[in-house]
């Protein structure tokens, strides 16, 4: 009997960048070709038994996340994590790979964005339309889905979902994080254990019936 799948979708945290397992061949700053083993969803789905389905991509966005929550085929059984990152960040869809936008890079598209179309109010209503639609999608698709908060890198926008009825955890992977990485930026082996822990007993207490 195949194992029930726990679904990750997020940017360079879940994807466990950094870690011993995740390291890039050319630099220690860039991200093994495949998500850690030691990551807080690869540990996530062990605890809970389940099958670990990581679909994070380092640089994500929350438009990419959105993007491919859209292109998954997911099944009723499925608990789904959308681990959603910074706000600032976008990309553009084409036929391939998401063509990633962010603060880190030189291209001449990203320098474009940041100087042209990164304002607070696009933050902010953008983020409203990817999280909330998201959460309208899979709420048709599965029925065990945990969020949560973005984060605010170059701006102080706190969007508000209220309206939204989105619920996210209370805690993020920075809450936990009290170690780094080998590129000594992205969250180290004990930062995704404990928030691998808080997490799981968050989906235990939720999804109680589930685990019976």
């Amino acid at each position: 009997m195949n194992k029930k799948r726990f679904i990750t979708f997020g940017c360079s945290h879940p994807f466990g960048q950094g870690l011993p397992d995740c390291i890039g061949n050319s630099s220690k700053y860039a991200p093994g070709p495949y998500p850690s083993k030691y990551s807080f969803a690869a540990l996530i789905s062990k605890d809970l038994d389940m099958q670990n389905v990581n679909l994070s991509r380092p640089g994500s966005s929350n438009k990419e996340i959105a993007y491919k929550v859209n292109k998954f085929a997911f099944e009723k059984d499925d608990i789904v994590l959308l681990h959603w990152t910074h706000s600032e960040r976008s990309c553009v869809l084409n036929s391939h790979e998401p063509s990633i936008i962010g603060p880190w890079c030189t291209d001449k598209k990203s320098k474009l964005f940041y100087q042209h179309f990164n304002t607070n109010e696009e933050i902010e209503f953008n983020n409203k339309i990817l999280i909330s639609w998201a959460n309208y999608y899979l709420a048709q698709k599965v029925s065990k889905i945990i969020n949560t908060k973005p984060f605010s890198f170059l701006s102080n926008v706190n969007t508000d979902f209220k309206s939204e009825n989105v619920e996210f955890l209370n805690n993020t992977i920075n809450d936990y994080t009290i170690d780094y990485g080998a590129d000594d930026a992205h969250p180290g082996v004990k930062s995704h254990r404990d928030f691998a822990k808080y997490i799981c007993n968050e989906i235990k207490e939720k999804y109680y019936n589930y685990f019976k």
